[in-house]
């Protein structure tokens, strides 16, 4: 069984951006997140029936699921190895890679209010030894260099706005040969008018690209080692959250939850990224980086 990692909040590592903190440690957003998205993996997901019939919460789970199995069949998830996952949110993919290959986690995340609930998820689970939660930012981990064997960071790098200090980070955290799994929203072909209010939704600075994402990588000191693009992944998740929005909307503001002006708000902010998807100017990918 694996010890504890010697990861530690540092002074002011805490940094990269209020505007995050604000959006996710608030009322509103907090129960969205976890009565509306399912409260464990707030992620993108394959949608291979129609949307009413599915899950929200076991489709994402499912995602996670094959994402894990790219790092497996590279060797990245033998027993006792270490992870780190750079915006763990809920920590539900930690949990799932530690219960099932027996790796251990360390979670950084600069939301104190998903920490809390990470945690708490996390001790139920019986998961504390080998699930750890730390409050901090990927663009400065609290973390000594050349310790870990693989990085996970799912749909967290879009609230970064220094995206290839994030990168940088990475590289420095993880040991030669160890490697990288990130999946993101990103931009296609899309001018900036476009994308301001499809940023807003979630009170992003900016979106990266493939292209700007390999070229990071590979300044950084990465191999890519695979590229998927799935942009119906990314209709099919935001359609499906607002469909469940909708569908549970007026009971949350009747329990004094998510007001309804929260709620309109995000549901015209949902729309438009199923939109500008559907116009093939948003897609989600998926890549695997390994460490030279």
């Amino acid at each position: 069984m694996p010890g504890n990692s010697n990861c530690a909040v540092r002074e002011g590592s805490v940094v990269e951006s209020d505007n995050v903190q604000k959006y996710y440690d608030n009322t509103d957003t907090d129960e969205f997140y976890s009565r509306i998205w399912g409260g464990e993996d707030l992620h993108l997901a394959f949608y291979d029936k129609p949307l009413e019939e599915q899950d929200i919460r076991e489709t994402s789970t499912r995602a996670v699921h094959w994402l894990s199995r790219l790092l497996f069949n590279k060797g990245a998830l033998q027993p006792g190895f270490l992870g780190i996952d750079l915006g763990a949110g809920y920590g539900g993919s930690a949990r799932y890679l530690s219960s099932t290959y027996g790796v251990q986690i360390d979670c950084v995340n600069i939301s104190e209010w998903q920490n809390r609930r990470n945690t708490e998820i996390t001790e139920a689970a019986g998961l504390s030894e080998f699930v750890k939660v730390y409050l901090g930012s990927f663009t400065d981990l609290p973390c000594e260099s050349n310790r870990y064997d693989f990085a996970w960071c799912e749909e967290a790098l879009i609230h970064s706005p220094d995206k290839l200090k994030v990168f940088q980070e990475a590289h420095r955290v993880l040991k030669s040969g160890g490697l990288f799994l990130l999946t993101d929203p990103l931009q296609k072909e899309i001018s900036h008018e476009e994308l301001v209010p499809i940023l807003e939704r979630a009170h992003l600075v900016d979106m990266g690209s493939r292209d700007r994402y390999r070229k990071y990588a590979s300044n950084c000191g990465f191999e890519l080692l695979e590229e998927i693009d799935c942009p119906q992944a990314l209709i099919d998740t935001y359609g499906r959250v607002k469909m469940e929005l909708e569908k549970q909307g007026k009971q949350l503001a009747k329990e004094g939850l998510c007001s309804i002006a929260f709620q309109e708000k995000m549901k015209a902010g949902l729309q438009r990224w199923v939109d500008a998807g559907q116009q093939g100017k948003l897609t989600w990918t998926v890549f695997l980086f390994q460490k030279k």
